[in-house]
């Protein structure tokens, strides 16, 4: 879990031009509507500052995927994902741009990319 936006990473370019790329999951607002997010973003720090004046309450990042080199893995990553919690309804409520409310026995959700990335939602 990232505490502070100051420890996400700073934009990265590639010596070919290309821009790193990240897929993150968040928690918007408090620990008790359990209201969460997955995107994707080239500017970490930027992203979540943005979710806060738009949401208008603090946002918690609790993972934020290794480096990626295409927005297109990016994005596919987050569509599948939307997609299969998306299935997991009536148990999960789906809320505009991409937002969730996970059930409280949910612990921990996993996020494939390349590997199986477990992450764990505090209580």
């Amino acid at each position: 879990m990232i505490q502070r936006h100051l420890d996400l990473p700073k934009p990265k370019v590639f010596k070919n031009g290309n821009v790193a790329q990240y897929v993150y999951f968040l928690r918007i607002g408090n620990k008790e509507d359990r209201l969460f997010k997955i995107g994707t973003t080239n500017n970490p720090r930027r992203r979540m500052l943005e979710h806060e004046r738009a949401y208008k309450v603090e946002v918690e990042v609790l993972w934020l995927s290794p480096v990626l080199t295409s927005k297109y893995t990016t994005l596919r990553v987050e569509d599948r994902m939307i997609e299969k919690w998306k299935k997991d309804k009536p148990r999960w409520e789906y809320r505009r741009n991409d937002r969730f409310v996970i059930p409280d026995d949910i612990t921990e959700i996993s996020i494939v990319i390349k590997k199986k990335y477990t992450v764990v939602i505090p209580s």
